[in-house]
Parts: structure tokens; sequence; C-alpha cells
């Protein structure tokens, strides 16, 4: 499986012409593929040419990674449930192996059951049981040190604690995204804390990795489409996006016709790897750039955890 497959692009166009219904209300209809990862929609006249992209480099990931995915997307296709879907894994998650219900079998289950309460454009979270291990250090101070997904969170601790504690949550790759549920984690943790007397005590507290789960609408074809980066991506980190970015924007500026404008609209769909679209830096890079070096394109879009995020619209779009 190569970090996004050709079957997850076709779903991603998908979504674009979704958002282009949706930001211009109206119908936008699909025109013959022109190549794997590119589309033309059509309305009243107007035509827009779009490529889908990844940020990530496809020459990324382990074979047993790759092979773990592509097992997953046979399985859940193999479900055979009714609409198109893309699963969007979060960055670090491992697409499960093994035939178990804690496996790709019990994965399988989570997606069809969830799957089944989606109406078309829905999306949800679905979420798989993890335990993140607490274990505390000493008596004094008053923190949790933490390593792994609720790292950014680790000052929602600072005082609520009695003790120095170190909180393991390499298996947390995305942080729930209602406040609510966020908060129920923090004093989950923070009770956990109270728990423990001794120094060199640990226990688990239980709580879900939540994986974004996407159906696309009823016209967009049916099955399954996995979007993820390897383990070992670093292809959200500030330099790595500059670069990727500008080559991308070059690249796809060619492929699209070059800088001189034609009579068709063009869209750059980038798909990146991120936990949620507000965590994306894809707009701050754009910023430094030179606009000659994307002149040629009409739309930079983001497709990110399920949503579609315009980046850049020329001013010459009339729709």
């Amino acid at each position: 499986m190569s970090p996004f497959p050709d079957p997850a692009q076709a779903h991603v166009l998908a979504l674009f012409r979704a958002w282009l219904g949706e930001r211009y209300e109206g119908e936008f209809s699909p025109a013959t593929a022109a190549g794997a990862g590119m589309a033309s929609f059509l309305r009243e006249g107007a035509r827009i040419n779009a490529v889908v992209v990844s940020l990530c480099r496809e020459d990324e990931g382990s074979p047993s990674w790759r092979a773990a995915g592509e097992a997953l997307e046979a399985a859940l296709n193999a479900a055979d449930v009714p609409g198109s879907y893309l699963l969007w894994l979060p960055p670090g998650a491992v697409p499960p192996d093994g035939d178990g219900d804690d496996g790709r079998r019990g994965m399988v289950k989570r997606m069809a059951e969830a799957a089944k309460g989606l109406a078309p454009g829905e999306r949800t979270a679905v979420g798989l049981p993890i335990g993140l291990d607490l274990r505390k250090v000493e008596d004094e101070g008053a923190i949790i040190q933490i390593a792994g997904g609720m790292a950014t969170v680790w000052a929602r601790f600072t005082g609520r604690v009695r003790g120095t504690y170190r909180l393991n949550s390499h298996a947390l790759h995305r942080l729930p995204e209602e406040r609510e549920r966020l908060e129920a984690l923090l004093d989950a943790i923070v009770t956990g804390a109270e728990g423990l007397g001794e120094a060199g005590e640990r226990t688990s507290i239980q709580t879900t990795d939540d994986w974004t789960l996407q159906r696309l609408g009823d016209g967009d074809g049916r099955g399954f489409a996995l979007v993820a980066a390897p383990p070992s991506n670093e292809a959200n980190s500030g330099g790595q996006v500059r670069r990727e970015l500008r080559r991308v924007l070059r690249e796809s500026q060619v492929q699209m016709g070059g800088s001189a404008l034609g009579d068709a609209y063009r869209a750059l769909v980038l798909v990146g790897a991120y936990a949620h679209d507000r965590d994306e830096n894809v707009s701050l890079a754009l910023r430094g750039f030179d606009p000659t070096i994307y002149a040629g394109i009409d739309f930079i879009m983001l497709a990110v955890d399920g949503r579609m995020k315009p980046i850049y619209i020329s001013p010459r779009v009339r729709l």
C-alpha cells in the first residue's frame, strides 16, 4: 500500500467535487478521468481540471506496513458494506495485523458497524480501545511528564497532581475532537495518578484512539479506501512541508499546462498527514512562497481528516 493509493485518490477527488457543490451551490458533473489522480468537473460551461497529490513521499513505508494496509483495505471491502468510504488513519497509526478480535477482524467489525450508521456526506470517529501507561516517579513535584500523542496537552496537568508521573501515550495518535471527551480523558488520568501511592507504582488508563471514517456521496462508487502515512513519516514537519509543497506546486503547474491561464480552472488537491485539520501547516508554508510558483493554479485545497480545506482560491474564479 502506498501512502495514498489510487483508490484513495479517486475518493479524495469525489470529496473535492462535493466541496465544490457545497461552496458554489450547484451540482458539478464528473467528466472522464484524465489519468490516475486526475479528473475534470463540469457545471454550466465551466470546467475544473483537478489533480490530487500526496504530501508524503511515495517511497516511504516498510513492506510489512504496506502489506498490513492492503490486507485491511481488502478485508473492509470484503465486508460488502453499501456506500463509498474513506478511512483516515491518524499520523503514526499502524493498520492492525492478525485476524483476532484485537486485530484486523475486530477493526473490520467496528468500521462496518460505524459505516452502517453514516448517511452520505457524514463522518464519524471510530474509537479503538487502547491503554495508556501511567507511572509514579517520585513524591516531589506536581507534573505529569508525557511521551506520545498527549504531549501537546502536558501543561493541562500542572498543579492538578501531587508528585511526578510519567505517561506513555504512544498508543494515542489522535486526541478526542470533542472538548468534553478530552476533558474526561484528562480527568481520568488525574484520578489514576491520585490512586498511585508509592514511587514505581503504575496503572493503565483505558481510552480509545479515534480513527475518522467518512462516507462519500451516493454517486461516488462503492467500497473502502485508506488514507495513511507510514509511522516514520515526517511529512507534516515544517521543513518537509515547505520542500514538498514547493516541489508539488512546480510539478503540478507544469502538469496542468504551465503558468499560462486557459479556459478551464485548475485545482491542486493536496492530501496531508495530520490528526486534525487545525494542525495543518500548509497554509503557513504557502504564505512564504513567491506567488508566481502557483500563478497557474486556481484552487489549492488540502484534504485532511475527512475535511476539504481551501488553502488558496484565485481571485479569477467565477462560479
